[in-house]
């Protein structure tokens, strides 16, 4: 609780501010991992070194879709990671009072390559735009080329739109919303990697700590609810009444690491989060929220193997054990 009472520390009042670009100094932040301009000194990061590649790996397959081509904007399409439809239409499934969806995503992309621009095709699609016409381009440079609305569309709004439209049950592992926090469009190059600080702790989560320990503890509802919501006040901005935001009781652990989610999503937490909470195998496998992991995950992955490297510098003049099933 020193952390929130006496460090001098705030959180910032609009969300979207915490990981602009710039701002990784800010009130909020605790602790950053930093990097220098001079990417010989932060390391080769195929070769174990410390280059901050995290600005490439939720970024989607973009420039497979018409109108659009790869630039240092939207980033080097790594497609490591990707959303979760449990994390975007479930976690997230409140957007009116809850902003951070849309400051955590980005869901629409504006064309920058006319070369690619598909044209209108006969015949027309029922419903096509006013003014369309065959053999046309569907939209110009600079016009929204992919949008997700994170709602459902029909085939035939899909197929009378200009840009490509997609709903969430058209998401796939190479296109689907962008979580967006470690976005560098100051390099020189698109595939540099990014010299932006990376934020590892700030004063939200630490927050959600206090309020997870006061729920835990069985004493301290009261606390909770208080460290929780103040938390989800934030996450209202700009709206006039915040408290719009407040919950009366917290139900379960299960909330807390929901509400995590919806603050944390990408800042990763979220697998040390399920194995201290032993919710790792229980939510990905039996409440199936992972469904691409749900076939593979077994008991024993809630440890990490231990790198060979690591065993074999090990010199107690025995074998030094591995995790069990790695």
């Amino acid at each position: 609780m020193e952390a929130i009472n006496k460090s001098g520390l705030t959180l910032l009042p609009d969300f979207a501010q915490v990981f602009a670009e710039g701002n990784e100094a800010s009130n909020e932040v605790i602790w950053t991992v930093q990097h220098t301009s001079n990417l010989a000194y932060n390391g080769p990061n195929n070769s174990g070194g410390s280059d901050n590649v995290l600005n490439h790996m939720w970024v989607p397959k973009y420039e497979d879709v018409g109108g659009m081509k790869r630039d240092v904007l939207y980033g080097r399409p790594y497609i490591r990671c990707v959303p979760t439809p449990w994390l975007t239409e479930v976690a997230f499934g409140e957007r009116v009072n809850d902003t951070r969806y849309n400051k955590t995503f980005q869901t629409v992309w504006y064309s920058n390559n006319a070369a690619s621009i598909p044209k209108w095709t006969a015949p027309l699609p029922p419903g096509a735009p006013a003014g369309a016409v065959v053999g046309q381009p569907k939209f110009p440079v600079g016009d929204t080329a992919i949008f997700m609305p994170g709602k459902p569309a029909t085939p035939a709004q899909i197929a009378a739109s200009r840009y490509l439209l997609m709903p969430p049950n058209n998401y796939n592992i190479s296109l689907s919303p962008y979580m967006k926090k470690y976005n560098d469009t100051k390099r020189a190059d698109m595939n540099y990697p990014s010299i932006r600080p990376v934020i590892v702790y700030r004063l939200a989560e630490t927050y959600l700590i206090a309020a997870e320990a006061a729920f835990m503890g069985g004493a301290g509802a009261a606390d909770a609810l208080q460290n929780i919501n103040i938390v989800r006040r934030r996450a209202a901005y700009p709206n006039a009444n915040p408290a719009v935001m407040d919950v009366a009781a917290i139900p379960s652990l299960d909330f807390i690491l929901e509400e995590r989610s919806r603050e944390l999503c990408g800042e990763l937490t979220r697998w040390l989060d399920l194995v201290r909470t032993n919710k790792l195998i229980d939510r990905v496998k039996t409440k199936n929220y992972n469904p691409e992991a749900a076939a593979n995950i077994k008991e024993f992955h809630v440890l990490r193997p231990i790198p060979q490297a690591q065993i074999d510098a090990v010199t107690t003049g025995q074998a030094y054990p591995q995790n069990p099933g790695w």
